[in-house]
């Protein structure tokens, strides 16, 4: 029991600060939030939201952390698979973002980001619903934590978390090298440098997720054998 308040605990206190610094800075730039920055405002939500949810995943863990009914585990499968929608929901419209608007900000920008939320949001929902599949078909999680009864968020499985991660990062991958790729249409990139920089930071994250998955699979492969 100790491990998992402590592993929600983990999650849940920089949420809880993170959330906190997005709300005192909302209210000192709710105006320039409100009216002339619609890319700021969107991404912000999304970030708040994304918090918001990981703090009442948390929450619920640990005030129920002494019942092990099935209601409970499916409950927490459930807040997961909304944790990762609202993180892959914001991880692409981040992406999209930077890439249409990343060299100029084109007419009608509520419009054009609405449309890229919508876009968004229903590629997340296909990827979680395919993981929720899995995740409800068996035990998804690896070898070494199907001893407890804490109900580890797995991504659907090690193989599934394998082949999206390596999506991720080949997609990562291109676009950070398209300056480099199509120079003759490099006037239609974006040029903001934070943006590449994010491209690598993800790249780097997806790549530590396919190391740790390959180990997971050879753990497991060990174990059958």
């Amino acid at each position: 029991m100790c491990r998992i308040r402590y592993f929600d605990t983990i999650i849940l206190i920089p949420n809880l600060i993170f959330l906190l610094f997005l709300i005192i800075k909302w209210y000192y730039t709710r105006t320039k939030l409100n009216s002339s920055k619609p890319l700021l405002f969107t991404v912000s939500c999304l970030i708040c939201i994304v918090s918001f949810v990981n703090i009442i995943r948390c929450l619920y863990a640990m005030i129920f952390a002494e019942q092990t009914s099935y209601a409970k585990g499916i409950t927490l499968k459930l807040l997961w698979l909304l944790v990762r929608f609202t993180l892959l929901c914001t991880e692409l419209s981040l992406l999209v973002f930077g890439i249409y608007f990343g060299r100029s900000s084109p007419n009608r920008p509520w419009m054009k980001t609405i449309k890229i939320l919508i876009i968004s949001s229903t590629c997340s929902l296909i990827y979680t619903i395919i993981q929720a599949v899995l995740e409800f078909h068996g035990d998804t999680r690896p070898s070494s934590f199907r001893i407890t009864n804490y109900n580890l968020y797995s991504y659907g499985g090690m193989k599934f978390l394998l082949i999206s991660s390596s999506i991720f990062l080949i997609m990562y991958i291109i676009i950070f090298f398209l300056p480099l790729l199509c120079r003759q249409h490099r006037k239609y990139l974006p040029i903001r440098r934070s943006f590449y920089i994010y491209c690598f930071v993800m790249v780097f994250m997806n790549g530590i997720q396919i190391i740790g998955t390959i180990l997971s699979l050879t753990e497991t492969t060990q174990y059958a054998m």
